[in-house]
């Protein structure tokens, strides 16, 4: 409930008794109260955002080589499409809006695609090996090329959220 009075749109149908203290005694303004409103607000969307992750997707990061089966629709037809590289980039978490980047090399040309997390076009992602970096960001393999673009390899295993 946003108090009326404080400029929010759609605030005066939600108008309520104002609480007049906080929980460290101080008289509350009714800026501090619409900013908490805001606030909560924000943390719904986000909770309900949650519910339509996905389970499947296994444990990776950056360095990792994956196999990404994308879902491309053509017209009336449907087909899925892998894009195998390494992941250079994750951003976002886990949340509804997480996404990674993967690069590869394909005829001498550098590639990156960017695939959301969550989506449902990506039927699944495979992690074909595990590297070992020390950076969450590997922007520095897009100025190298052959051997030097490598990455080393981790010896762990590879679970999914739900087998854990």
């Amino acid at each position: 409930m946003v108090p009326a009075d404080t400029g929010v749109p759609g605030a005066e149908a939600n108008a309520g008794p104002l609480p007049q203290w906080n929980i460290n005694g101080d008289p509350l303004s009714l800026a501090s109260y619409a900013l908490k409103g805001w606030l909560l607000m924000a943390y719904e969307l986000d909770a309900l955002a949650l519910t339509g992750q996905r389970s499947d997707i296994p444990d990776f990061g950056s360095g990792d080589t994956v196999r990404v089966h994308f879902r491309i629709v053509e017209g009336e037809k449907e087909r899925i499409q892998v894009f195998e590289g390494v992941i250079i980039s994750r951003s976002g978490g886990e949340g509804a809006n997480a996404k990674f980047t993967v690069r590869r090399v394909a005829f001498g040309e550098g590639v990156e695609r960017v695939f959301p997390l969550h989506s449902p076009r990506v039927e699944k992602v495979e992690v074909v090996r595990e590297g070992k970096v020390c950076r969450a960001k590997l922007y520095y393999l897009r100025e190298r090329a052959g051997k030097a673009a490598r990455v080393k390899a981790k010896g762990r295993s590879t679970t999914t959220k739900d087998e854990q």
